[in-house]
């Protein structure tokens, strides 16, 4: 009888503990599913695809394409961290295209440190950190990628235009420390303008002024850009856009004149996104 009741009472503690072990797994099992979730809610994935002429204003010699997925997950609503990866492919005459693992960035971004409601401007800040994948990439720069803040502020003036400015501040993570003539740094400025056309249509206009240094304080490279870009969204999920390119001002002699035929080597381009999720 003795035996009967130690065997009941084990047989009952094992059926207890066997219940406990499942509540606990199910408990972790749901934990789990509830992390995935909310980590999912804040993450999002733009696919861009761009393709740019090669050539001259009215020449083609082949095509350059942009390939990007920018991964963002929103730590806040102010914060967020963004991965971005790319891969370039360049066929500048038309003949065999080379591939490249161009670029990763890992981006901190700060947003709504002022805004126009409160402050008449909104402004935001970031910090990326940039790394060359591809081993040719990092000969010919001699660096393996650089580190850059970056600034931003922007204005709706009303319902049909709105102005912006970003000014970045970049150092590089260079390879042979030693060469005076690869660039420790730069300053790159953009400025923009959007109109809002009919039919949901934007039209961007975009300055870039950028200038670069080296140790040996020569054969520098600076330069001024100009853009005119159409966008449009096609769905909810994409979009759309074509510009055109001008380099009016691009000198390594420290020069900011003017190149009378820089209307010759327009540049042209198609871009399209892709909001996954």
């Amino acid at each position: 009888m003795k035996i009967r009741n130690m065997l009941s009472k084990a047989l009952l503690l094992s059926v207890l503990s066997l219940n406990v072990v499942a509540q606990s797994v199910s408990t972790s099992t749901t934990s789990s599913s509830d992390l995935l979730s909310k980590i999912a809610e804040k993450t999002s994935l733009l696919l861009f695809l761009g393709l740019d002429h090669q050539g001259t204003t009215d020449t083609y010699t082949g095509y350059g394409q942009t390939n990007i997925g920018f991964l963002t997950y929103n730590i806040t609503d102010n914060d967020s961290l963004r991965l971005e990866t790319r891969v370039s492919i360049n066929n500048p005459n038309g003949q065999e295209a080379e591939t490249s693992f161009s670029r990763t960035v890992l981006r901190y971004r700060r947003s709504n440190i002022l805004t126009q409601d409160k402050h008449g401007i909104n402004l935001s800040a970031s910090f990326e950190k940039r790394y060359l994948p591809d081993a040719a990439m990092r000969t010919a720069s001699n660096t393996y990628g650089l580190n850059r803040l970056s600034v931003s502020a922007s204005r709706t003036i009303n319902d049909k235009l709105s102005v912006g400015a970003t000014a970045y501040v970049a150092l590089s993570d260079l390879k042979d420390k030693s060469n005076v003539e690869t660039s420790r740094n730069y300053y790159y400025l953009v400025v923009t303008e959007t109109l809002a056309l009919p039919y949901d249509v934007s039209l961007t206009f975009v300055e870039e002024l950028f200038k670069n240094n080296n140790k040996q304080d020569s054969g520098e490279y600076n330069s001024f850009d100009l853009t005119a870009e159409f966008s449009k969204s096609l769905t909810d999920k994409v979009g759309s856009a074509f510009y055109v390119a001008g380099t009016p001002i691009s000198s390594t002699t420290d020069s900011w004149k003017l190149n009378d035929k820089w209307t010759k080597n327009l540049r042209y381009g198609v871009s399209f996104t892709y909001s996954a999720f």
